[in-house]
Formats: structure tokens, sequence, C-alpha cells
């Protein structure tokens, strides 16, 4: 897994710059009410190899899920 936290590309050492982001929503409950919750993850390019590098998605409860853990919470205690 790569690192895009430093600013620094892995393989040559050259400064990576910011090129985009991809934001995930996920629906969550808290307290009777539906909420959405944006991730951001950045996307960092290198100049002098031209690769690009994204931070890794959080952990969910389902792989490849959208659900929170609240919302999950909440649908297994109303059935």
């Amino acid at each position: 897994m790569v690192s895009v936290g430093t600013g620094i590309c892995p393989r040559c050492g050259g400064p990576l710059r910011l090129v985009g982001e991809r934001i995930s929503e996920m629906p969550d409950c808290a307290r009777a009410q539906l909420k959405i919750v944006r991730l951001g993850r950045p996307k960092y390019g290198c100049r002098q190899r031209g690769t690009r590098y994204q931070a890794p998605a959080p952990e969910r409860p389902i792989a490849k899920g959208l659900a929170r853990r609240a919302r999950l919470t909440h649908v297994l205690i109303n059935m």
C-alpha cells in the first residue's frame, strides 16, 4: 500500500502534487435521523514519473458496502 500523506513519490523521491479527490458518500443513522457522511480521499501525482497515487479507503463493516456501523445496527435492531 502506498502512503500518499508524505508528499514524496515512493518510487523516485520527487514531490507529489494534488491532482484530484475521490468522494464517497455513505448513509448513516443518528437518533432517528438519516445523514450522509462524505469521505474525501485525496489523489496525488508525481510529475517526474507521471504516476498517480490515492489515499486508501477507510475500512467498512461490509466489504464494498456503503452502510456505516450505526446504520447496520439500526437495521438489525429494528428487524
